[in-house]
């Protein structure tokens, strides 16, 4: 869908980011959670939003995708150590992750496929190149016999992303484990069951 219809995708992202901010809002005036966490996870929602100017082209080496990147393990940080400290049930925390601080992200990982196959061919994301409308067809693309070391460098980077995938999976793993060294409470929340 991301791929076909990028518009629609764009103003779904900009709609989700005002919402998940607007739920930050209300889980800390309203539910009266953590002021740092829900300041942290607003702001990473702002972040975000810096991402859309040239979508669906993302740029990996940009300091705006750095930024989210470190905006998204913060949230995560911030939001596991309440769950933590407060007990609650891996399904609520799950639930909760999903709403507020996955949503968005997950819009833009899905994106990186989209800006590899908007353009197939292309040079630099932006605009193509000759051969670029066929796929490489006329010779000069990503997979013609005329491919050049610029275009075998195209493939190298289309690889990093699952690097950075790999990456991103080790250490969530390994922050899970921190953050959880016990596993978490099967019920909702260990106090509400007092009979």
């Amino acid at each position: 869908m991301v791929e076909e219809y990028t518009r629609f995708a764009k103003k779904f992202l900009q709609n989700a980011i005002k919402i998940t901010i607007g739920i930050h809002l209300l889980l800390f005036f309203v539910d009266g959670l953590p002021f740092t966490a829900c300041l942290v996870g607003g702001a990473s929602q702002i972040v975000y939003s810096r991402l859309l100017k040239r979508y669906p082209f993302i740029e990996v080496q940009t300091v705006e995708f750095a930024l989210s990147v470190v905006m998204l393990i913060l949230t995560h940080v911030f939001w596991m150590r309440y769950f933590r400290e407060e007990r609650y049930s891996t399904e609520y925390a799950m639930g909760f992750f999903l709403c507020t601080t996955w949503l968005v992200p997950f819009g833009f990982f899905i994106s990186l496929a989209a800006n590899e196959s908007v353009l197939p061919g292309g040079t630099s994301g932006i605009g193509g190149g000759p051969g670029a409308a066929t796929g490489g067809i006329s010779g000069t693309g990503m997979y013609g016999p005329g491919s050049s070391g610029s275009n075998s460098r195209e493939k190298k980077r289309s690889n990093v992303v699952l690097q950075i995938l790999d990456w991103v999976k080790m250490k969530w793993e390994m922050l899970v484990r921190v953050v959880f060294p016990r596993g978490v409470q099967a019920s909702y929340k260990s106090g509400l069951h007092t009979y």
